[in-house]
């Protein structure tokens, strides 16, 4: 593995808590709707920015919703292989987890786009 480059980059910028919040399957409500379940929120720390909006044509995001990057050496899988995906807490808002750049075998980090959760 390389030098964690997420790690050396942390020492020098203060570091940032959110939560991340496991997508754990689905439940049938008292009224009879699939209802996602999700495990206990479990805290981290890492780099979260707001992604600017001049790279939203090149990741190919929606105009119309806020987005932030999360590099964490949280593990993630890929969440184009799940059913619903997972959730980040920051600064009171809800955000689902849209895509995953996995440089964790590599460099013991992930970088992590999610998307605002609007009436969550």
């Amino acid at each position: 593995m390389f030098d964690n480059l997420l790690e050396q980059a942390l020492s020098v910028i203060p570091k940032q808590s959110f939560t991340y919040i496991k997508f754990k399957g689905r439940t049938i409500s008292d009224n009879g709707l699939m209802v996602n379940t999700y495990e206990d929120a479990q805290t981290y720390e890492g780099s979260v920015q707001a992604v600017d909006s001049k790279m939203y044509e090149q990741l190919g995001l929606d105009k119309a919703k806020k987005y932030i990057q999360v590099f964490s050496s949280l593990y993630i899988k890929n969440v184009a292989s799940q059913i619903t995906p997972d959730r980040i807490g920051w600064t009171g808002k809800l955000y689902e987890v849209v895509d995953c750049t996995d440089w964790y075998n590599q460099d013991g980090w992930t970088n992590i786009i999610a998307v605002e959760i609007k009436n969550a």
